[in-house]
């Protein structure tokens, strides 16, 4: 039997601009949303795929300081 994974969310246009810049310009490593950008690249968009393929270009161009940031973090929980 063949099994297909289904993750869905909903959020507004507006919503999901502000939270992927206030991940991407403020470097918000604590937010649970980070989760949420990083499926934006993966996922399979039902509609709107011009809309999502801005997303994915943005999400994608991950900037030095928030990697920086991510190693930081988990570098010290270990």
């Amino acid at each position: 039997m063949n099994k297909v994974e289904c993750q869905f969310g909903h959020v507004t246009i507006a919503q999901w601009k502000k939270d992927i810049l206030t991940i991407l310009e403020w470097s918000d490593i604590q937010s649970p949303l980070m989760k949420a950008m990083s499926e934006t690249l993966v996922g399979i968009p039902l509609y709107g795929e011009t809309l999502i393929q801005q997303w994915k270009a943005k999400v994608a161009s991950y900037p030095d300081i928030l990697a920086l940031k991510m190693v930081e973090h988990y570098l010290e929980r270990s």
